[in-house]
């Protein structure tokens, strides 16, 4: 990512960001990104406003650090599936686009940055009617990701058949939109080249944490605690942790593993816990909030990342953020962030032999937890908001010149 030339911004920019799901009501990778990135570029001087889904308890309208939030059709709440439900991104749809017409004429937007999937076709729609530059954020391709993807993803519980033919048809729209890319790694970018994404141009501008949540708030560490944070979802592939489980607690009795997030496959993997007969040491913990996340967090040893479809992982640097090493599965994605035996481990993340030898050896080695966790620390310096945010206005100042 190349850096400004200056530090000073070349002109105030008034942008307009469509972004269904908005803290506080998920904290996925992609909403935290957008969340961050809103409130720097105020920092900046420039003027932002999203348009993101009703929340149940929430102001419709309201600023919030300086960042313009508007809150659109149905109340939401979020249990870790890929979208809310049809019904409600429908609703979102149709009450995002006047609106975002109302924001382009009132304030004058320059550019329309939209988070995949369903806010892109409100961006279009606006930028293409008012004549806007319009950058899209795709953080993962799931058509290029695993074979047969979207039929796996409609057999998790309650997530439904219309999954299997709407969400591949829906991934093909957003990759066809005559759009600006932005990606946040090169994984992601080769799997949309892949998968022939029709963006006039891709970038890469990975994904960054606020340092400022990570300092302070001493939390006692429990040297046998691993944890888990995601949705749970059939390619995070816990299961796999889950018998690694049982050899490591035949070595250390005490191991025990949190599981933060919710999802299709949380009543699934709950029954194979007690099938394994290790419920004693997993904790399901389900949603919780941004500071209860990062408080067990740092409190815990190491972070596990069993997963297989990645386009960044920024849970990985919130790991790093709180000193701790990470064992994740050897993807590319993964590979681009972890140094193997330096911050944490890259593991096959089909065996569960070599997880549980991974996980025994942090769990007995606490010199070596504790220093690759400080290096961990030190490698996120390079994934500040700071340097993303200064990536993400340099691209928006490209954009307006295509």
């Amino acid at each position: 990512m190349k850096a400004l030339p200056s530090e000073r911004t070349k002109s105030r920019l008034k942008i307009l960001i469509f972004c269904q799901l908005f803290p506080p009501l998920v904290y996925g990778g992609g909403e935290v990104l957008l969340w961050n990135l809103a409130k720097w570029l105020v920092s900046r001087g420039h003027e932002v406003h999203v348009i993101t889904q009703r929340i149940r308890g929430k102001k419709d309208s309201e600023v919030i650090s300086g960042v313009d939030i508007t809150r659109v059709g149905k109340a939401g709440r979020y249990t870790g599936e890929l979208t809310t439900s049809p019904g409600q991104s429908l609703a979102y749809l149709l009450q995002a686009i006047p609106l975002g017409f109302e924001i382009i004429r009132h304030s004058g937007v320059d550019i329309i940055h939209s988070n995949t999937y369903v806010p892109v076709f409100a961006g279009q729609i606006c930028a293409t009617m008012a004549r806007k530059k319009h950058v899209i954020t795709i953080h993962d391709v799931y058509l290029a990701a695993i074979p047969g993807f979207w039929r796996r993803w409609s057999r998790q519980a309650n997530v439904g058949l219309l999954a299997r033919f709407f969400g591949p048809f829906l991934e093909r729209l957003v990759l066809g939109m005559p759009a600006i890319v932005h990606t946040v790694s090169d994984t992601s970018r080769r799997d949309l080249i892949e998968a022939r994404a029709k963006g006039s141009k891709i970038v890469v501008v990975p994904n960054g944490i606020d340092l400022s949540e990570f300092t302070g708030n001493h939390v006692r560490i429990d040297n046998h605690q691993a944890i888990f944070i995601g949705r749970l979802v059939f390619y995070k592939h816990l299961e796999t942790v889950f018998r690694a489980l049982v050899h490591v607690v035949k070595v250390i009795p005490d191991a025990k593993l949190l599981v933060v997030g919710d999802g299709p496959m949380r009543a699934a993997w709950e029954k194979v816990v007690e099938e394994l007969g290790i419920r004693h040491c997993v904790r399901f913990c389900g949603l919780v909030s941004h500071e209860r996340k990062l408080s067990l967090l740092k409190s815990s040893a190491f972070l596990v990342q069993p997963s297989t479809v990645e386009g960044f992982g920024i849970v990985v640097l919130e790991a790093f953020a709180c000193k701790k090493p990470v064992l994740a599965s050897d993807i590319g994605a993964l590979r681009e962030i972890i140094s193997n035996g330096t911050d944490g481990f890259l593991i096959d993340p089909t065996s569960e032999q070599e997880w549980a030898r991974r996980m025994i050896r942090l769990f007995k080695a606490r010199e070596l937890t504790r220093k690759m966790g400080a290096a961990g620390r030190s490698k996120v310096s390079n994934y500040t908001i700071k340097e993303v945010g200064r990536g993400m206005e340099e691209l928006y100042y490209a954009a307006l010149k295509y």
